[in-house]
This record gives C-alpha cells, structure tokens and sequence, in this order.
C-alpha cells in the first residue's frame, strides 16, 4: 500500500528483521509523494520525497509507523527511523 502511495521507478522490497520479540517489516521508497486521496497529506504531487513505512507485528500490535518528507530531510534519518523500530517493546 505504501509504494502506491508514490511514483517511482525503483521495485523497492521489504526489509525483514526481528527485536524483543516482535516482527518488523519495513519500507523505503523515493520519488514522489502522490496527493492523498484520504483527506490528509499533500493536496498536489511532492516530488523529491521519500517514504519510510512499517508494521510491527507482536503482542498487543499489530502497529504501523510511516514518515513522509522531502528526500534531503528524511534521507539522514534513515537510521534514526529503523532505530526506532527496534526499540519498540511493551512494559
């Protein structure tokens, strides 16, 4: 669903990993971010954009996380986003 959400020409896959018991499936894609059709996000197309989606699936989840921005702004907050993803645990 989040790769249809931009135009690309790049056939980005999934990246897989597992932490503190969860199971985290994540994206990263670049182009353009299309205007959303769901009442929130850009109202015209966003080019130079990049798309960082996730699910983690576990107990209590399944959660999703998705970051949308300019490629040069998210472009160095790649490590930071899958650092996230792995801190993710419950109390």
């Amino acid at each position: 669903r989040w790769i249809g959400q931009m135009e690309t020409t790049e056939r980005p896959e999934p990246e897989r990993f597992e932490s503190n018991g969860y199971q985290v499936t994540w994206i990263d894609v670049r182009g353009t971010l299309k205007p959303s059709t769901m009442g929130t996000g850009p109202a015209t197309a966003q080019p130079n954009a990049r798309l960082f989606g996730a699910v983690v699936e576990g107990p209590g989840g399944p959660w999703f996380f998705k970051a949308t921005g300019p490629e040069a702004t998210l472009a160095p907050q790649r490590d930071a986003f899958v650092a996230m993803l792995k801190s993710v645990r419950t109390r």
